[in-house]
């Protein structure tokens, strides 16, 4: 169990540190976990610019319609 956890951890934070190596089916696998590792932070940002509209703007009227 630890060994697929550590493997998923290093995928998904784009470390790669190499000393656990995919093979068969687990390759895909990563590929697809890693697509998962460059997205979510970008979806996270996104949503944090959407929901505090501020943070790019702090000088916007947050009662002013755009």
């Amino acid at each position: 169990f630890l060994k697929p956890l550590y493997f998923s951890a290093i995928t998904l934070l784009s470390v790669g540190y190499g000393d656990l190596t995919p093979f068969g089916l687990s390759r895909i696998i990563s590929v697809f976990e890693a697509m998962i590792g460059y997205i979510l932070p970008a979806t996270v940002a996104i949503q944090a610019v959407r929901f505090f509209p501020g943070i790019l703007n702090p000088n916007r009227d947050p009662d002013q319609d755009e």
